[in-house]
């Protein structure tokens, strides 16, 4: 690795207002080491340790200076970090409340925290630095709740009850390993205790569900002895998925008169006021489409109600599927959908009324960890959309339900299928895909100067047809192209189609490319890893064995954010190429030769070329001038013997049938 240079290329000139082609699609950040909580403070060296711990300060250096995140963070990375990221508060703001600048307004405070958290006068006066406020700079010895020591537990029955964990301290045993404790937070911080006498037997819920202002973690324990280690617990829960608002739940099984030891903490330093309920809790039935095996059959145009509130998740994470770290779908119910015709269809949960998520898979199997056919999380504000061509007959699995981090993780809801533009029907589609499938963030492009947003580009796939269809016109119908964006506009994108003069690889429109038709590409606001169609009607005609050269350009987003190609990982049979002004590239360059990038070699752009190809009238026309003749036969038997254009029966070898077939239809060709 050259150090002190792009990330993707060591070879290619940068422009100054643009990040040239980052190998990222934008969903995730390029530098893999922001933040690296192995790192350093960023304003002191870290030798043999790339990257620190404070992601925009880290974030910021490497950008001017990527050897930073990928080698180490050396002593002149830390003096950037000291010129560009150090804070010497104090900042603005109520220290007890966030803020989008470092430090707060007490000064006082400002060091005690800064000086256990430095990030808190680095990046941010967040949510966690508030709360740290609170505990380290507002509480004093006699300041906690009167049952913040297990010992001095509450007494309490069924119903709502109000609680505060303002300047709890913490002395349960740490729960590393459950769903309360993890390995930076052992869990139930700053806690608070209560003995619950059971009035039932049967199954109680105690929860926080909608009713607290920071993020709680619940543990219930047997018995009203305080807890000597962690192997006693029953259950515990922290911001759990079924229970928004930052609460949390434990369900578990009760006898009339036992008691039970309920605590009631925080993640990390995190303290507030809220209400808990305790409650006897009565199971409702899962949706009957809740597993993937007892999927309910969807027909095109009709829409339907569902609730998923009860829903389990029985789906598999894929990476198709993998937006923000999160690869699966929560709370998932499942449909069939066949295919009444070829043609694009979409499905759509927009209107619903929690943060949806959205999956179709090619086959009504239930899917195994296989890439979906298209996945989706935001494409209408919180909800999902996805699009994909569909074939006569061809049954699809439809997967639909939450995004796992959702703070309202399921509810009511609705989905659609409807069939969009549709391609005429067409004897020959051309492709160098073996799959369909987008993967998010496998693509690239050129960067505009402001962040998120992208510059020109413009990508392309180049089909010889000589090789493909010999010595058959075509008549294009459709072009179809993966598309992966989180746009925040519509853009208008261009399809081209073009005659390679020269038919070698690739130049640029105007040198070796002469257009024979092109067609507007409107991709609405909204994140979407889909594929896109358009349609020429009348179709374009494509003279025999040209080399076709299909393009996709992007405008400069201008202010924003991105647009680009969709690509996957699998196999493909031809090269892909990319061109943009903007990054100094005026011609088109083979993606996997990018030097320094070794993603770009699976960065396999989707596109396809849908039509109706034909035979030419006179295929024993050897020489192209409208009759069989001497010249005809002459060059037949230049090809005896071999799998050549004279092999009229399809023997595999020109030979007698194939010199009778020529004498047959001598002549002028008819």
């Amino acid at each position: 690795m050259i150090k002190r240079h792009s990330i993707c290329s060591s070879t290619l000139f940068v422009m100054s207002a643009v990040i040239l082609l980052v190998c990222s699609a934008g969903y995730g950040q390029p530098f893999e080491n922001c933040p690296n909580p192995a790192g350093g403070n960023c304003i002191e060296a870290t030798l043999g340790t790339p990257g620190c711990r404070f992601q925009s300060c880290c974030e910021f250096i490497c950008v001017s200076d990527p050897m930073c995140c990928e080698i180490e963070w050396d002593a002149l990375c830390a003096e950037l970090g000291e010129i560009q990221c150090e804070f010497c508060g104090p900042g603005f703001g109520d220290c007890l409340a966030p803020n989008d600048t470092p430090g707060c307004e007490d000064a006082a405070c400002c060091g005690i925290v800064c000086d256990i958290d430095p990030e808190c006068c680095v990046n941010e006066w967040d949510a966690t630095c508030a709360a740290q406020a609170q505990n380290m700079c507002i509480c004093a010895p006699g300041d906690e709740p009167a049952n913040d020591d297990c010992a001095d537990a509450i007494v309490i029955f069924e119903g709502d009850l109000s609680f505060s964990t303002l300047c709890a301290t913490a002395d349960g045993p740490d729960q590393l390993g459950t769903p309360c404790g993890q390995v930076i937070d052992p869990g139930l911080n700053r806690d608070v205790w209560y003995n619950y006498i059971a009035t039932f037997t049967g199954t109680a819920r105690v929860h926080t569900c909608d009713s607290v202002d920071y993020y709680t973690e619940i543990a219930v324990y047997p018995g009203c002895s305080c807890p000597a280690n962690p192997d006693t617990l029953i259950g515990c829960d922290s911001a759990g998925l079924n229970c928004p608002g930052f609460g949390a739940e434990v369900i578990f099984d009760v006898q009339l008169g036992s008691c039970y030891k309920i605590r009631i903490g925080g993640q990390g330093p995190f303290t507030g006021t809220g209400f808990f309920t305790v409650e006897e809790f009565v199971p409702v039935l899962p949706p009957e489409n809740d597993n993937c095996a007892d999927a309910l059959e969807m027909v095109l145009d009709s829409f339907v109600i569902f609730d998923n509130t009860n829903a389990t998740t029985d789906g598999v994470p894929n990476a198709t599927c993998d937006f923000l770290n999160q690869a699966n779908i929560a709370n998932d119910i499942w449909y069939d959908f066949v295919a009444p015709e070829d043609g694009t269809y979409e499905v759509s949960m927009c209107g619903s009324s929690f943060d949806t998520k959205l999956a179709v898979y090619d086959g009504c199997q239930c899917p195994t960890p296989a890439d979906a056919l298209v996945c989706n999380d935001d494409s209408c504000f919180e909800q999902s959309k996805v699009s994909f061509i569909g074939s006569t007959g061809q049954c699809y699995k439809i997967r639909a339900g939450s995004f796992p981090a959702a703070q309202i993780p399921a509810g009511l809801g609705q989905i659609v299928i409807t069939q969009l533009a549709n391609c005429p029907p067409g004897n020959t589609t051309l492709s160098q895909n073996v799959s369909d499938s987008i993967l998010i963030g496998n693509s690239l492009a050129c960067l505009g100067s402001v962040p998120g947003t992208t510059a020109d580009n413009a990508y392309a796939r180049s089909y010889d047809l000589s090789v493909l269809i010999p010595k058959q016109a075509y008549e294009l119908s459709c072009v179809v192209w993966g598309i992966e964006s989180n746009n925040t506009a519509d853009v208008i994108a261009t399809i081209n189609l073009y005659e390679d003069i020269d038919g070698a690889m690739p130049i640029a429109p105007g040198k070796d490319l002469v257009l024979l038709g092109s067609q507007s590409l409107l991709v609405k606001a909204g994140t979407t890893q889909e594929l896109m169609l358009v349609t020429f009607n009348p179709p374009i005609s494509i003279d025999p064995d040209i080399v076709l050269v299909s393009e996709i350009a992007f405008p400069d987003t201008d202010g924003i954010t991105g647009v680009w190609v969709g690509s996957n990982a699998e196999d493909q049979t031809a090269p892909g190429y990319i061109r943009s002004d903007a990054c100094g590239i005026p011609t088109f360059i083979d993606i996997a030769d990018i030097p320094d990038c070794i993603p770009c070699a699976d960065m396999h752009i989707v596109n396809k070329l849908i039509g109706n190809s034909a035979a030419p009238p006179c295929p024993w026309d050897l020489d192209d001038n409208n009759s069989v003749g001497t010249s005809d036969l002459l060059e037949l038997f230049a090809q005896w013997g071999t799998a050549g254009t004279a092999d009229f029966d399809g023997s595999g070898s020109v030979g007698t049938a194939d010199l009778l077939i020529l004498f047959a239809n001598w002549g002028p060709c008819s």
